[in-house]
């Protein structure tokens, strides 16, 4: 991954964090390894160069790790 795509991504994360209701945490500089999305990319996610996915097929991963349970839910 080029440095490029992580700054894509980290400010994907903090506008993501932006959109979160009132009481709900913020966008922070560099997020916290307890934020959902940040614990859902560090450990379901592996970097491939081979593979193409969606904003939809992550969105829908995350959903399905949610409702196991295992990671909040997020609107």
């Amino acid at each position: 991954m080029t440095s490029q795509e992580r700054d894509l991504i980290r400010r994907a994360i903090a506008l993501l964090q932006k959109l979160a209701p009132d009481g709900e945490p913020c966008a922070v500089d560099y997020p916290t390894r307890r934020d959902p999305i940040m614990r859902f990319a560090q450990q379901y996610l592996v970097q491939n160069p081979d593979t193409d996915v969606s904003c939809a097929e992550l969105w829908e991963f995350y959903r399905e790790i949610s409702d196991s349970g295992e990671l909040p839910p997020m609107r």
